[in-house]
């Protein structure tokens, strides 16, 4: 079904089947408007607005939940949103991680153009310009909160580009580590709260993936989205 869930839909709108049907809806909303000319015209209009208006609920989920990883925040022992003036090693983390969802969620920039001699940007330049993670991928990442992403190693070059981190830490191995695991610690923080934010898209409705959190692995859209009983448009 997850290879031709249009197909599937049709079918499973033709035999009545609940299951069939509610599985490939599944798969076509998390991937719309992907398949809606194989399904335009080809199903009754009740079909066609279900699975619009569950794409539309997917996507508010989609959007509602990008505002708060955007919002998430870290707060000092004061309890004050963290800040470079209160608390500048724990806002460099929180911003590590806000430029990597951007950067994943982004479209890579333009090549630049080619120089003078017609040679072609280096090879470190296109490799810089990874193509974004599919929403579905990089939901899953952010549930799986842990090294899958922004590793040891990455924060470890990220904090090295850190002037304060540079001055303090020069000719002291000790103190960097120190920061080392305390920036990593605070991370780990972020990334819990980000994997919380995310959880209700985790959910999937799959029959193949039995309910459980984190389901759909492997796809790059998301399976979370929940037929009713009164959705069935021959009911």
């Amino acid at each position: 079904i997850a290879k031709y869930p249009p197909s599937y839909l049709k079918l499973g709108y033709l035999a009545r089947s609940r299951v069939i049907f509610s599985e490939a809806l599944i798969h076509v909303v998390g991937q719309w408007p992907t398949g809606s000319n194989q399904l335009r015209n080809h199903v009754p209009e009740a079909v066609f607005d279900l699975i619009e208006d569950k794409a539309e609920e997917l996507a508010e989920k989609q959007l509602r939940t990008d505002g708060k990883l955007f919002r998430l925040t870290l707060t000092t022992p004061r309890g004050e949103r963290v800040a470079p003036t209160n608390s500048y090693m724990d806002w460099l983390a929180l911003s590590l991680f806000r430029q990597w969802v951007v950067e994943s969620t982004s479209p890579p920039p333009p090549l630049p153009p080619k120089t003078p001699n017609g040679n072609q940007p280096s090879p470190r330049t296109q490799q810089q310009n990874k193509p974004p993670i599919s929403p579905g991928h990089l939901y899953r990442l952010l549930f799986s909160a842990g090294p899958a992403y922004l590793p040891h190693d990455e924060l470890k070059r990220f904090l090295k580009t850190s002037k304060a981190y540079g001055a303090e830490s020069s000719g002291n191995p000790e103190y960097r580590r120190d920061e080392l695991k305390k920036f990593e610690r605070r991370m780990d923080e972020v990334k819990m709260m980000a994997k919380e934010i995310v959880r209700p898209l985790m959910k999937s409705y799959l029959e193949l993936d039995l309910g459980r959190e984190g389901g759909g692995l492997g796809l790059g859209y998301l399976t979370c989205t929940r037929l009713e009983d009164a959705d069935f448009p021959w009911e």
